[in-house]
């Protein structure tokens, strides 16, 4: 089996063996408004980016790059990406005779995955079993959740804050989702044989479908902005949730749900005990370990995403970029498997009229400690452009984990 594809090894072993986006404009009293936001990272607080982008290279991994990894992990290893895209309209000062009201679509596409897996499951997949010869490997607990879908949303927003309620249909392209509690492998002295005590489940959307859709759905996208006084100075707090909803995937959505034990003979020695050429292809191993899928409906919620934000502060530069304070206080949860609460602070600054910049510090999401930093710039008296790495160092570091960058243009009239 290839390098390139023992990350997906890991992944699928675990059923084998089984942040709102607060697009509130900058310039709330325009009539129009047209949002364009761009999300691409992933994260871990184990896995290196020298492994991850040598997995997605293709080709061969040192052995000390994957050792590397394998050093950070103990007994809560996590791991995921996020690729979102999302562009939102917003236009007119009055709908249903509320003034200041103006109705909203947004088009969105997300793709996201998050899992917890084992340290056993890891050198199972990277080292292959030679190490656990005449011993178990213990390749879960492990959870897995990955989807890809799009939605189209309609709603209102409050032109003079910011709140919004928007409704959603779902369209699901594909998903997978693992849950093992228990994956005892046991290998043989000479390869002999293989046992596997199996608890957990595994449901996948039909991928021989070929189908832009495989399933729909519902949700609902909400946020609640106030100004207040703070300290005695302005402030203003937001509250919202993105994509909480679900999505109702079709028949022929495939389950396996295994609680046995599974003896495995006959594979060679060599086979056994590195894992090359053991895996040939997702169906001849679930047929060797005696996995049988059945079809019917499933349900799956989305990897909806809440956050709270406080920002509060008098910048000292007058005449900066509107909207902007001093400093920001977060805390978010997106529900996805490894996924911590993250929270985050962030300081902010006006270098002109036209330019501001901001540095912070997180913690959690699928990472550990992260600097974050970023610009914002209005261009043109009518395009509002901003960049944020959530992950410097990741950034720019072969060897830390985790990359991402978001970029955000506002054009309002």
């Amino acid at each position: 089996m290839g390098m390139n594809n023992r990350i997906w090894y890991l992944a699928l072993f675990l059923p084998l063996a089984a942040a709102a986006q607060q697009d509130s404009g900058s310039t709330p009293l325009a009539l129009h408004r047209l949002t364009i936001e761009a999300y691409g990272g992933y994260d871990s607080n184990v896995l290196g980016n020298d492994l991850v982008l040598g997995l997605y290279r293709g080709g061969t991994i040192s052995s000390g790059v994957r050792s590397r990894s394998f050093d950070r992990m103990g007994a809560a290893n996590r791991g995921g990406y996020l690729l979102q895209g999302r562009a939102t309209y917003a236009w007119g000062d009055s709908l249903f005779g509320r003034s200041n009201w103006m109705p909203r679509i947004s088009l969105a596409y997300t793709g996201a995955m998050g899992m917890r897996f084992a340290k056993d499951a890891y050198s199972v997949a990277f080292f292959g079993n030679g190490p656990f010869e005449g011993s178990t490997a213990h390749l879960a607990p492990g959870k897995l959740f990955a989807t890809t879908y799009q939605s189209f949303s309609m709603g209102v927003e409050d032109r003079n804050n910011g709140s919004y309620v928007e409704l959603s249909v779902v369209n699901g392209q594909n998903f997978n989702a693992a849950s093992v509690s228990k994956a005892d492998l046991y290998t043989a002295l000479d390869g002999r044989y293989l046992d596997l005590d199996l608890h957990g489940t595994y449901h996948r959307s039909d991928t021989a479908a070929m189908s832009y859709s495989l399933g729909l759905g519902a949700a609902i996208n909400l946020a609640w902005c106030r100004t207040l006084q703070l300290f005695g100075a302005s402030a203003k707090i937001s509250l919202g949730v993105t994509d909480l909803g679900f999505i109702r995937w079709n028949g022929s959505t495939l389950s396996i749900s295994k609680d046995s034990t599974i003896r495995y003979e006959g594979i060679e020695v060599q086979d056994i005990l590195d894992l090359d050429n053991l895996v040939i292809d997702q169906a001849s191993l679930q047929d060797s370990l005696g996995l049988g899928y059945r079809k019917g409906n499933f349900n799956t919620l989305l990897p909806f995403a809440a956050e709270g934000r406080l920002m509060l502060g008098k910048l000292r530069r007058a005449g900066h970029l509107p909207g902007l304070y001093a400093y920001e206080i977060s805390a978010g949860q997106r529900y996805l498997p490894g996924y911590l609460p993250l929270v985050g602070v962030q300081r902010n600054f006006a270098f002109s009229s036209r330019l501001a910049g901001h540095a912070g510090l997180t913690y959690g999401g699928f990472g550990t400690w992260r600097a974050t930093a970023g610009i914002d710039a209005l261009v043109l008296d009518r395009f509002r452009l901003g960049i944020h790495a959530p992950n410097v160092i990741g950034l720019c570091s072969e060897q830390a984990p985790g990359k991402a960058l978001s970029v955000r243009l506002e054009m309002a009239w």
